[in-house]
């Protein structure tokens, strides 16, 4: 699902509030970032290299992939470029890391110093990952939740202008409960993936947008998952 500048309007901070007040006590203290801060300086001392560039690497190789997974893929980059920088392994020699091609060329890019790119997901998650909690990685649980999607999966191709503008109201919420905006993203994570598990449905974003074919806004979506659960 495409969401563009057009449906920001669509975007409501209220179903942030609302999930953070679902919240419970031992949800309200999930902190993601400090697991992903320890274990990124560990491996950067481990292999000599900068946490900044571990953070980066992380980042790189975490579209569609858990964590834990996340921090395999990071390691086995890490022990390919050493192989490679000890003359033990050629550089075209080196295992995929990632299931998407582009992914893995990218992760190694990072560790060999040559051109890689993040897009805002992802330079969000290595800034999230290097302890700025002032940034919110807008995935798209992230932004189902400023929909009203609470339990339904999706996935979305997030524009510029879209992704930044759902940052601000992650950050807005953020300030008025006078947390970090990462740790608010995280606990309202933790409180839609509990939600979802609880309330299994047959109606899921995908079949909503197939429903109601090309021309739909978020709000022809909630209304159909509304009405057809």
């Amino acid at each position: 699902v495409a969401v563009g500048l057009k449906d920001c309007k669509y975007m409501n901070a209220d179903y942030i509030l609302k999930l953070y007040a679902m919240a419970t006590e031992e949800e309200k203290t999930t902190d993601w970032y400090a697991d992903a801060y320890h274990f990124t300086n560990d491996l950067a001392e481990k292999y000599d290299i900068s946490p900044v560039q571990v953070a980066h690497l992380i980042s790189a190789i975490s579209p569609q992939t858990k964590w834990e997974k996340n921090k395999e893929y990071a390691i086995l980059a890490l022990q390919g470029w050493e192989a490679v920088t000890n003359g033990w392994l050629d550089r075209k020699d080196l295992d995929k890391i990632h299931k998407y091609g582009a992914m893995s060329n990218n992760g190694y890019a990072v560790l060999f110093g040559e051109d890689y790119s993040l897009g805002q997901k992802t330079t969000s998650f290595a800034a999230n990952i290097m302890g700025n909690k002032q940034v919110v990685t807008v995935d798209s649980l992230a932004m189902s939740i400023l929909f009203g999607f609470y339990e339904k999966a999706g996935s979305y191709k997030i524009q510029n202008g879209a992704y930044t503008y759902a940052q601000s109201l992650y950050v807005h919420c953020a300030n008025v409960l006078g947390i970090f905006p990462a740790q608010l993203q995280a606990v309202v994570w933790v409180v839609c993936r509990r939600l979802k598990k609880a309330h299994k449905s047959s109606v899921t974003l995908l079949t909503a947008a197939t429903a109601l074919g090309k021309s739909y806004t978020p709000k022809d979506i909630l209304d159909y998952i509304t009405q057809n659960v």
